[in-house]
Protein backbone atom coordinates (compact mmCIF):
# COMPACT_ATOMS: atom_id res chain seq x y z
CA UNK A 1 0.00 0.00 0.00
CA UNK A 2 1.10 3.62 -0.49
CA UNK A 3 2.08 5.79 2.21
CA UNK A 4 -0.14 8.02 1.31
CA UNK A 5 -3.10 5.65 2.34
CA UNK A 6 -1.36 4.47 5.63
CA UNK A 7 -1.35 8.49 6.62
CA UNK A 8 -4.90 8.85 6.07
CA UNK A 9 -5.92 5.46 7.97
CA UNK A 10 -3.97 7.26 10.68
CA UNK A 11 -5.46 10.77 10.34
CA UNK A 12 -8.46 8.74 10.81
CA UNK A 13 -7.81 6.85 13.41
CA UNK A 14 -7.06 10.09 15.42
CA UNK A 15 -10.27 11.75 14.69
CA UNK A 16 -12.34 8.89 15.71
CA UNK A 17 -10.25 8.60 18.87
CA UNK A 18 -10.95 12.05 19.77
CA UNK A 19 -14.55 11.54 19.13
CA UNK A 20 -14.81 8.55 21.51
CA UNK A 21 -12.93 10.34 24.16
CA UNK A 22 -15.38 13.38 23.75
CA UNK A 23 -18.33 11.39 24.00
CA UNK A 24 -17.23 9.17 26.92
CA UNK A 25 -16.87 12.40 28.52
CA UNK A 26 -19.83 13.62 27.63
CA UNK A 27 -21.80 10.76 28.99
CA UNK A 28 -19.66 10.97 32.26
CA UNK A 29 -20.75 14.76 32.91
CA UNK A 30 -24.35 13.27 32.47
CA UNK A 31 -24.37 10.75 34.71
CA UNK A 32 -22.78 13.41 37.24
CA UNK A 33 -25.90 15.50 36.31
CA UNK A 34 -27.81 12.53 36.81
CA UNK A 35 -26.49 12.06 40.06
CA UNK A 36 -26.71 15.45 41.22
CA UNK A 37 -30.36 15.44 40.46
CA UNK A 38 -31.06 12.14 41.87
CA UNK A 39 -29.54 13.51 45.11
CA UNK A 40 -31.66 16.57 45.56
CA UNK A 41 -34.35 14.18 45.07
CA UNK A 42 -33.46 12.60 47.77
CA UNK A 43 -32.87 15.20 50.53
CA UNK A 44 -36.33 16.27 49.56
CA UNK A 45 -37.89 12.96 50.59
CA UNK A 46 -37.55 14.25 54.22
CA UNK A 47 -39.42 18.02 53.55
CA UNK A 48 -42.09 15.67 52.00
CA UNK A 49 -45.33 16.23 54.19
CA UNK A 50 -47.12 13.13 52.88
CA UNK A 51 -46.35 9.34 52.24
CA UNK A 52 -46.98 9.74 48.60
CA UNK A 53 -45.18 12.45 48.21
CA UNK A 54 -42.22 11.03 49.67
CA UNK A 55 -42.48 7.71 47.76
CA UNK A 56 -42.57 10.16 44.67
CA UNK A 57 -39.73 11.45 45.31
CA UNK A 58 -38.18 8.17 46.21
CA UNK A 59 -38.89 7.02 42.45
CA UNK A 60 -37.28 10.14 41.19
CA UNK A 61 -34.33 9.75 42.46
CA UNK A 62 -34.25 5.98 41.25
CA UNK A 63 -35.13 7.10 38.05
CA UNK A 64 -32.09 9.31 38.07
CA UNK A 65 -29.36 6.80 39.78
CA UNK A 66 -30.68 4.34 37.00
CA UNK A 67 -30.18 6.84 33.98
CA UNK A 68 -26.75 7.77 35.78
CA UNK A 69 -25.95 3.91 35.47
CA UNK A 70 -26.79 4.08 31.78
CA UNK A 71 -24.20 7.09 31.29
CA UNK A 72 -22.17 5.21 32.99
CA UNK A 73 -22.05 2.02 31.02
CA UNK A 74 -21.99 4.47 27.55
CA UNK A 75 -18.67 6.18 29.01
CA UNK A 76 -17.21 2.61 29.76
CA UNK A 77 -18.08 1.39 26.17
CA UNK A 78 -16.56 4.24 24.44
CA UNK A 79 -13.43 3.76 26.53
CA UNK A 80 -13.25 0.48 25.63
CA UNK A 81 -14.10 1.60 21.56
CA UNK A 82 -11.00 3.89 22.50
CA UNK A 83 -8.75 1.37 23.10
CA UNK A 84 -9.52 -0.71 20.61
CA UNK A 85 -8.98 2.21 18.24
CA UNK A 86 -6.21 2.94 20.40
CA UNK A 87 -4.40 -0.33 19.50
CA UNK A 88 -5.29 -0.08 15.69
CA UNK A 89 -3.71 3.37 15.57
CA UNK A 90 -0.29 1.84 17.24
CA UNK A 91 -0.37 -0.78 14.31
CA UNK A 92 -0.64 1.94 11.51
CA UNK A 93 1.31 3.96 12.54
CA UNK A 94 4.00 1.07 12.72
CA UNK A 95 2.80 0.34 9.42
CA UNK A 96 3.09 3.87 7.96
CA UNK A 97 6.68 3.82 9.46
CA UNK A 98 7.83 1.27 7.43
CA UNK A 99 5.94 2.28 4.51
CA UNK A 100 7.93 5.47 4.63
CA UNK A 101 11.14 3.44 5.11
CA UNK A 102 10.43 1.35 1.89
CA UNK A 103 9.39 4.17 0.41
CA UNK A 104 12.67 6.15 1.23
CA UNK A 105 15.16 2.95 0.58
CA UNK A 106 13.18 2.95 -2.96
CA UNK A 107 14.17 6.79 -3.26
CA UNK A 108 18.00 6.03 -2.42
CA UNK A 109 18.47 2.78 -4.79
CA UNK A 110 16.53 4.62 -7.63
CA UNK A 111 19.27 7.73 -7.50
CA UNK A 112 22.38 4.99 -6.33
CA UNK A 113 21.25 2.91 -9.60
CA UNK A 114 22.24 0.32 -6.71
CA UNK A 115 21.42 -3.54 -8.22
CA UNK A 116 18.15 -2.68 -9.95
CA UNK A 117 18.59 -5.06 -13.18
CA UNK A 118 20.19 -2.93 -15.34
CA UNK A 119 23.60 -3.21 -13.99
CA UNK A 120 24.68 -6.97 -13.91
CA UNK A 121 27.66 -8.12 -15.70
CA UNK A 122 27.19 -10.47 -18.45
CA UNK A 123 29.65 -12.28 -20.33
CA UNK A 124 29.73 -11.18 -23.80
CA UNK A 125 31.16 -15.01 -24.61
CA UNK A 126 27.90 -16.82 -23.11
CA UNK A 127 24.91 -16.96 -25.23
CA UNK A 128 21.53 -16.15 -23.03
CA UNK A 129 20.03 -19.40 -22.73
CA UNK A 130 23.11 -21.56 -21.85
CA UNK A 131 24.23 -22.04 -17.99
CA UNK A 132 28.16 -22.68 -19.26
CA UNK A 133 30.06 -20.74 -21.07
CA UNK A 134 30.85 -21.26 -25.07
CA UNK A 135 32.75 -24.52 -25.84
Amino acid sequence: MSVSLYRGHVDRLVKELAQLEEKAADARTRASKERADGLRASQSITRATSVSASQSKRREAQRHEERAVGYDRQAAQYVSQSATRQRALSEARRRLEQAETTDRKKIVTGVTGAHNGLDVEKDPGRSPGSARGPR
